[in-house]
């Protein structure tokens, strides 16, 4: 154990390890598909982890590239994270940071081509059906969507905060300054986010309205 975390092996040259809070995403991951047959439910838990996992490796391998030393990815509650040594340039920073949602988006686009029918069926709310093939690649695709989606959003610590916070950090004088615009963008960017989740997509204020004032939250107590 290293500071609470397990090591569980390497991804390519990237080490990984795994919190002990990761139980709190096992769950979450269980609960997007409870009562669900259960070779489904292992898919889905499945398809869950390998997106999050895959979106981590985007940014190891990035900061692997920008020379970044003691590169290693982290599965946590919230998902995950990918550590390095050292503070790299402003260009480089959001090379690394906006490498995370750009692997989603080309996972995804890569399962559209591959399975274009399979993922126009997800896409206006079909149901897959059993066939254990297309249903992995339904829910592959749709993760992959929803987490390049949600990375690209400038909420702080999400990756589209993270940015937002380096550019604020490169343009303004003071780091407080940049702090607080960066808190401004994330507020902004949270109103956002509810109203499409409610007005366009589920219609109720359910977990995605918890998990974007965590979001919001965690912005605040980070900032500060």
């Amino acid at each position: 154990m290293d500071g609470g975390k397990q090591y569980v092996g390497h991804l390519f040259t990237v080490p990984v390890y795994v919190g002990l809070e990761a139980l709190f995403l096992l769950y979450f991951a269980y609960r997007q598909y409870q009562g669900m047959d259960g070779v489904l439910v292992l898919l889905g838990v499945t398809a869950i982890l390998l997106v999050i996992i895959l979106h981590e490796l985007g940014h190891a391998l990035v900061a692997q590239a920008c020379k970044m030393p003691g590169v290693a990815i982290t599965i946590s509650a919230m998902g995950g994270y990918c550590s390095y040594q050292g503070s790299p340039p402003p260009g480089k920073k959001i090379l690394i940071t906006a490498s995370g949602p750009l692997t989603n988006f080309l996972l995804a686009g890569a399962c559209y081509l591959i399975f274009p029918g399979v993922c126009q069926i997800y896409l206006q709310g079909q149901y897959i059906g059993d066939n254990l093939m297309y249903f992995f690649v339904g829910y592959f695709f749709f993760w992959n969507l929803l987490l390049g989606c949600l990375n690209s959003f400038p909420l702080y610590p999400l990756d589209g905060g993270q940015v937002a916070l380096t550019i604020c950090t490169t343009f303004c004088r003071r780091l407080d300054t940049a702090k607080h615009l960066t808190l401004i963008i994330s507020v902004i960017a949270a109103t956002v986010m509810l109203g499409i989740d409610y007005f366009l997509l589920s219609h109720t204020l359910g977990w995605n309205t918890v998990l974007i004032g965590i979001l919001l939250y965690t912005a605040f107590t980070s900032l500060r």
